[in-house]
């Protein structure tokens, strides 16, 4: 029953971050009779006991609730909206597409500095040496890391922020320790919210050259060209230059005054897209990503907002950076799993992108050397494909040989052949990249005696053994086991390590080449902030020859001194028990081959396998991916899978591992003859216990897309009215790119 409320006094329907679909009715604060918020200004309100920040989504004359029942607004927090009318209708879009409650929709899209009531970024803390702290700089500490603190406090002339401390790789913890000690005093500083100076702009060695060919040409007029919006894919091999399209494009873009959105896979990829956009555009260029703090993103958001940049460089959450004058977007490996968000709201930042770029009316371009099959086939929106088939300049496409590993003798994953090839190019003064996608020196730890591996406490996965520190560490949950000499289950020490991960293949060949410099890259090594910056620069220097590394290596790298590229093991993914497995293992593959042979020196893949005959491994290496992506499409099509079926998967989670099951179960009981709906479940998922979690999923398949949408509407209510769904945490994922 609708209740109207008075002609003069409005209804704020808002939106709080809460699991509930439902947008709450507030009468404006107490005493104030100004006018109503616009959509997107964000207010305090009371929430149950708590006071929550809420977005206004609209405003009425009525409400679902007796007036004497709705409660009054705290307070409006802004002027202006945080969240613009096209980003308000994102966020709808988003909420109704991927079945999540608008609220936390919302609140996702907002800078961490914007989820709360306190003014963003007026203040920052900073530190100094106390009197005592300069009195005891020559006084010898038990702690070198203490010492070495006070030590470079006692240098800086000025206050310290607590960033700046940390980036010389001091903890936040030292700083507390000295501060009980009175060796250091804390004071509060404004923050710095403009642009400062441009950095500095540079010359860029790259192998590309600055002037278009025809192909490159041809792409750039398309794109400029777009009447309105449009979908491209940038459909280009590794090295064929497709970086310099972006930066043609968007050169045309910023001489109309137009803001460019550019998506990137890995954060490791945005120092070197950054160094090359500054020296070809000359502008400043915003960055976003993960490894920032709240802080160094609301500023990058404040001034996308105001127009002061025209450019903003990010990962996957930047899709969602308000830019009122957006003028295209791009999206740089469009095929890299990394744009599908896996918790929370599980969003394809590619698909976010297209609805914004639709909404705006402007050209969003794809860009990949390995294109996903989503877009190799036509969709609800165009897509006008753009191929760079041949290298740029003088490269050219490096040549790949299998090395067959059944009853060769294999020594800490490498094989004789293999260590011959990589060899003949290192005394030849070229890189060489050594790939391995598992990091830690070992992925088992096995006992000699029983048998058993080591596992983990809170999940069904087996521990990495790593060597700094030297420990067992699960991948999944981060639990961490210092005492590992000892059997889990016998409690004999004959432990053995068992595989190889990137750590124990950097230790074997230090000994087999203990001439040549090797830097080895993933997770564990670039911990610090700037540390990858400063190994990629090194690599460019050709300050090391040997290159030990995982997919941080792989993707949009341009090495010009490396010619060799050795793929150490690559059999997992013909064993998977998800099909999306093989596509990204052809992408992967193709990607990593991409860093050899960019510049004016012949490349070479080798890659170790024990299925050198799999027809598709064949098809990849013989007439590349395109043949085998056609191949993957007619396995998919005949069994009516995605990009041709459309999937979602509904997941439940408890300590308790009876309720999931339960819940999955009552939902398909609810829903026996649903039209068009295949349900395959529930069933464990392929890790059934991860954290201490218990899992269940049921997986959601239909030939229509709008079956698919209102079987999970029936869903989601469903199991928002069931009390025992109250006792598991379960989500749904709309086009799942990871079926375990």
């Amino acid at each position: 029953m609708i209740v109207e409320v008075t002609e003069n006094l409005a209804v704020w329907r808002v939106a709080v971050r809460s699991p509930l679909p439902q947008l709450f009715d507030y009468l404006p604060p107490l005493g104030e009779d100004s006018e109503s918020p616009q959509p997107g200004t964000r207010v305090l309100i009371p929430f149950g006991r708590r006071k929550l920040i809420g977005l206004v989504v609209e405003t009425a004359q009525e409400s679902f609730l007796p007036t004497h029942q709705l409660k009054h607004a705290f307070a409006v927090l802004e002027t202006c909206p945080s969240l613009s009318a096209h980003l308000m209708r994102l966020a709808t879009w988003c909420s109704d597409y991927y079945h999540f409650p608008l609220g936390e929709v919302l609140q996702t899209m907002l800078p961490g500095h914007l989820r709360h009531a306190k003014p963003p970024g007026a203040k920052q803390v900073a530190w100094r040496l106390t009197e005592l702290g300069r009195n005891s700089l020559t006084v010898k500490m038990r702690s070198q890391k203490q010492q070495g603190c006070l030590a470079w406090l006692g240098e800086q002339r000025a206050l310290v922020t607590t960033q700046q401390v940390q980036e010389q790789g001091f903890s936040s913890a030292i700083l507390r320790i000295l501060l009980v000690k009175g060796l250091v005093e804390k004071d509060c500083v404004q923050r710095q919210d403009d642009i400062g100076e441009m950095p500095p702009l540079v010359d860029v060695v790259t192998s590309q050259p600055h002037t278009l060919n025809d192909a490159q040409a041809k792409a750039v007029a398309a794109i400029t060209g777009a009447n309105g919006y449009e979908t491209f894919l940038l459909d280009g091999v590794t090295g064929s230059g497709k970086t310099l399209v972006y930066l043609h494009a968007i050169e045309q873009c910023l001489a109309q005054q137009g803001q460019v959105l550019v998506l990137v896979p890995e954060i490791g990829l945005t120092p070197q897209t950054i160094t090359r956009f500054q020296a070809h555009l000359r502008v400043p260029i915003g960055v976003w990503h993960s490894h920032m703090t709240d802080a160094e993103r609301y500023r990058t958001w404040q001034q996308a907002k105001s127009g002061k940049l025209q450019v903003v460089i990010g990962t996957r959450s930047a899709v969602f950076c308000d830019m009122p004058k957006l003028a295209m977007i791009i999206i740089d490996e469009a095929h890299d799993p990394s744009f599908k968000q896996q918790s929370s709201l599980r969003y394809l930042a590619n698909d976010v992108a297209r609805v914004r770029a639709h909404d705006f009316g402007i050209p969003v371009v794809l860009g990949s050397a390995t294109p996903p099959l989503s877009l190799l086939i036509a969709g609800k929106y165009p897509i006008h494909r753009l191929r760079l088939k041949e290298r740029a300049g003088v490269a050219l496409k490096p040549a790949w040989s299998l090395i067959d590993l059944r009853g060769l003798p294999v020594k800490s994953g490498l094989s004789e052949p293999l260590l011959a090839k990589m060899a003949s190019h290192l005394a030849a003064g070229h890189q060489v990249l050594v790939f391995l996608n598992q990091r830690g020196y070992s992925p088992a730890l096995i006992c000699h005696q029983c048998g058993e591996a080591a596992t983990c406490q809170r999940c069904d996965a087996k521990m990495t053994l790593h060597e700094h520190p030297k420990r067992l560490l699960c991948h999944h949950c981060g639990a961490h086991q210092r005492d590992h000499h000892r059997c889990q289950s016998c409690g004999s020490v004959d432990l053995f390590a068992a595989g190889v991960g990137t750590g124990r293949l950097e230790q074997a060949l230090r000994q087999h080449f203990p001439k040549v410099s090797l830097l080895r890259i993933d997770r564990d090594s670039v911990r610090k902030k700037g540390t990858l910056d400063k190994m990629l620069s090194d690599i460019h220097s050709n300050q090391y020859k040997l290159l030990v590394g995982t997919q941080m290596l792989a993707k949009g790298h341009d090495f010009p001194n490396l010619t060799m590229v050795a793929v150490v093991n690559m059999d997992d993914a013909f064993f998977s028990a998800d099909f999306h497995a093989i596509e990204r293992l052809g992408a992967l593959m193709v990607q990593v081959a991409g860093r050899a042979g960019r510049a004016d020196k012949p490349g070479e893949v080798v890659v170790q396998t024990h299925q050198p005959q799999h027809p598709l491994l064949q098809l990849l290496v013989q007439n590349g991916y395109h043949a085998f992506a056609e191949a993957l499409l007619q396995e998919r099509k005949a069994l009516g899978l995605p990009p041709y079926g459309y999937m979602a998967l509904i997941r439940a989670s408890s300590p308790n591992p009876d309720y999931p099951l339960q819940v999955l179960q009552a939902l398909v009981k609810q829903t026996p003859n649903t039209t068009g709906v295949k349900c395959v479940g529930p069933l464990a998922s392929p890790m059934a216990r991860r954290a201490g979690q218990y899992r269940v999923q049921l997986l959601i398949w239909t030939d229509v897309r709008k079956q698919r949408h209102q079987y999970l509407l029936n869903a989601r209510a469903f199991l928002q009215r069931l009390p025992l769904a109250k006792k598991v945490r379960w989500s749904i994922d709309v086009d799942p790119i990871d079926m375990q």
